[in-house]
């Protein structure tokens, strides 16, 4: 494994950290993350440049946000996602978010599920107002049982996102 932070909820001795969160909390801009197999309760905000989080696989490292907005929140340029299961119930009044780009370009999203959310990707913040997302890939990614795939506000500047291989 090639990461600059290791990350594993359970006993694994070469772990840096036992969550997302903390890892994203000590690496530096233009590292990597490796996450292994696991069930992992948090909301992911990256707001560092050049970060690449990688799942061991999509189908047995699964992010759920724990009762909050999203699963990761994209808010920097040039981030990768990677081999993640994202699941996020409605609590309350809440629609969680799968995916949140929020402010970021030339990021990539590729070989993920994501399931059981009200919105699986959103582009730009939630109240309006002027963002942008460009050239962004997202590509091999299932949507499965969300009530909305995507979703954007009104302001968004999305210009040159490739959206492909994608199962719907």
């Amino acid at each position: 494994i090639i990461a600059n932070l290791i990350v594993d909820n359970d006993t694994n001795p070469i772990r840096d950290y036992s969550n997302i969160t903390d890892a994203l909390s000590a690496i530096s801009t233009n590292q990597k993350i490796y996450v292994y197999s696991g069930f992992y309760n948090e909301s992911i905000n990256i707001e560092k440049e050049g970060i690449s989080i990688q799942g061991e696989s999509k189908g047995n490292t699964t992010v759920n946000c724990s009762n909050k907005l999203y699963a990761f929140l994209l808010n920097a340029n040039n981030i990768t996602l990677s081999n993640f299961s994202v699941s996020c119930k409605k609590v309350g009044g809440n629609y969680p978010l799968g995916v949140w780009l929020y402010e970021t370009n030339y990021s990539r999203i590729y070989n993920m599920i994501i399931s059981g959310t009200e919105y699986a990707m959103r582009f730009g913040n939630l109240l309006g107002g002027q963002t942008s997302t460009f050239y962004n890939a997202i590509q091999s990614v299932i949507f499965d049982n969300n009530d909305n795939s995507f979703s954007s506000s009104s302001g968004v500047l999305m210009r040159y996102n490739n959206i492909t291989e994608n199962n719907f």
